[in-house]
């Protein structure tokens, strides 16, 4: 059996924390001085347009909330100021992880990979330094990994790109050995010159979309994670 190196990404492809957004953000704006007491229709509609808002940003790789919030506000012409901002950031990064759930499959997946394999999570940051290895964390997944690269934090990889160089120049691995899945077509673009195995695990969540537009060209388009074993018991019989 040749043995691999299986990179993963979190979010969209172990987690999906997109599904409960419109939820995390009724219950941020519930805490804002000058929205708690609104009617729900109206919160939700709020919301709706802070998920669009994030789209736009995870589409540019924009990912600190605390400007997404900061100018969301500004712009409706509500209170703003540091302390608010933070006491309601806070609020957003706890109930987006009460909100999370592993997607089906991903620990029977796990499961059948650990000690098998290489296993790598390999993801972008938060926004905030250590912030993405906490709800990795309290996802209870990260037990599971012999490596966690969490591009864009200090020390760290800049991209997932730069990830998979730092992991083919660590692990002296050559690029047909390494498995790589992510749910963003663009980010499979983006490697697609390197040779590793390219996987898009199809992933849309509600409301967003920009960020899951764009073509690309991966070796292998899934479904489910549970397709993900097929394609790995075909390689591991590759010469």
């Amino acid at each position: 059996m040749k043995k691999l190196i299986v990179a993963l990404d979190f979010d969209g492809v172990l987690v999906d924390s997109y599904s409960g957004l419109v939820s995390v953000y009724v219950e941020v704006l519930n805490k804002h001085p000058d929205i708690g007491g609104s009617s729900l229709e109206h919160v939700e509609r709020l919301a709706r347009e802070l998920v669009e808002l994030e789209d736009y940003y995870d589409s540019i790789r924009k990912y600190d909330r605390r400007i997404l919030l900061q100018e969301f506000l500004s712009a409706k012409g509500y209170r703003v100021n540091e302390d608010l901002v933070e006491d309601l950031l806070r609020i957003y990064w706890k109930k987006r992880i009460e909100y999370s759930r592993v997607l089906p499959d991903a620990k029977t997946l796990l499961d059948k990979l650990y000690g098998k394999h290489t296993l790598i999570l390999l993801t972008d940051h938060d926004g905030e330094p250590g912030l993405k290895m906490h709800r990795i964390k309290a996802s209870q997944l990260h037990e599971y990994f012999d490596e966690i690269i969490v591009a864009g934090e200090p020390e760290s990889p800049t991209t997932k790109r730069e990830g998979l160089l730092y992991i083919m120049e660590k692990h002296r691995v050559e690029p047909r050995r390494i498995v790589f899945v992510d749910d963003k077509p663009r980010v499979i673009t983006s490697i697609e010159d390197l040779g590793v195995i390219t996987v898009l695990r199809k992933f849309k969540p509600p409301i967003m979309r920009l960020a899951w537009m764009g073509k690309a060209r991966p070796k292998y388009t899934l479904n489910s994670l549970r397709e993900l074993l097929g394609v790995i018991n075909e390689l591991e019989k590759d010469p």
